[in-house]
């Protein structure tokens, strides 16, 4: 027999034999543990790092719940939850305001940018809308709505004045303005709200009739709850500021008037006793 029939009548060895296809195995969410448990051997490091990410996944989502700094998560709870968000919030304000970096300025320019040209960009310098004609002034003559409050349309035209100067970068004239509409408040207080007098002291010519037309919110598509040119950020965080208020009055009410109820029994039971021993006195003295 020749080597190459030898070769062909012998068995081929059992690693050279075709291997088996093993199933692909899927795993469902919390399977991890039982697949484990069924195939140590096999699927025990891919099923402990499953686990593990598994606990990691969950832990982050509970410390996200716990750090959220939205104001209106406790704006549904009822009077048996209390929390410091809106504390917090306003804290994070103030100290945002404190940093004098003027983003409350040019947050307010951006909301009349919005409102004033919906179909342009915002979120640009203050030369590139006063260049496009977003001014405070011009967004009041488009927009007005001071028509029952006549005395805050001349108070707030010269605010509007003072942010035309300083959107120009114009601080010695702003500065002018400022303090003629300081002095205007503190004569209009000395003339019991009149404003007559304060008005002409303030070198202000009159505003334009379109500030004190009625503003009609009907003719918004989304009309707000609060002022169009206030971040909704602010608003959020001033009412859960005032729930938390209310509820902290609300419970100090309840403490006062519940130790008021029980110092009630006390009185009454003193008094009861001082009345019966005032009937037995008169008593004891016929007796004798």
């Amino acid at each position: 027999m020749t080597p190459a029939q030898l070769v062909k009548e012998m068995p081929p060895p059992k690693s050279m034999a075709s291997p088996q296809k093993t199933p692909k195995v899927t795993f469902a969410d919390g399977d991890a543990e039982e697949i484990a448990a069924e195939f140590p051997s096999e699927t025990g490091s891919f099923a402990q790092a499953m686990l593990e990410q598994s606990k990691a996944l969950t832990m982050l989502v509970s410390q996200l719940a716990a750090n959220s700094t939205d104001p209106l998560t406790d704006m549904s709870g009822t009077l048996g939850t209390l929390s410091s968000k809106g504390a917090a919030g306003r804290a994070r304000l103030q100290a945002e305001l404190a940093s004098h970096k003027g983003t409350f300025f040019l947050s307010v320019m951006q909301s009349m940018a919005r409102r004033m040209q919906p179909g342009r960009l915002a979120e640009t310098d203050m030369a590139d809308l006063r260049s496009r004609g977003v001014t405070a002034t011009q967004y009041l003559e488009r927009f007005g709505g001071f028509g029952r409050t006549r005395d805050l349309g001349f108070i707030i035209w010269q605010v509007a004045l003072c942010m035309n100067y300083m959107q120009e970068e114009n601080f010695p004239a702003a500065k002018d303005v400022m303090s003629l509409l300081f002095v205007c408040l503190e004569q209009s207080a000395m003339d019991n709200g009149n404003m007559q007098v304060g008005l002409l002291l303030s070198l202000t010519e009159d505003p334009p009739h379109s500030l004190f037309s009625q503003r009609s919110v009907a003719t918004m598509t989304h009309p707000r709850p609060f002022a169009p040119t206030a971040n909704q950020r602010w608003v959020t965080t001033a009412l859960a500021y005032l729930k938390e208020m209310d509820l902290i009055s609300t419970r100090r009410s309840e403490i006062s008037n519940a130790r008021g109820s029980s110092d009630q029994p006390a009185q009454s039971s003193t008094s009861s006793q001082k009345g019966g021993k005032g009937k037995q006195n008169p008593q004891t003295e016929e007796e004798n």
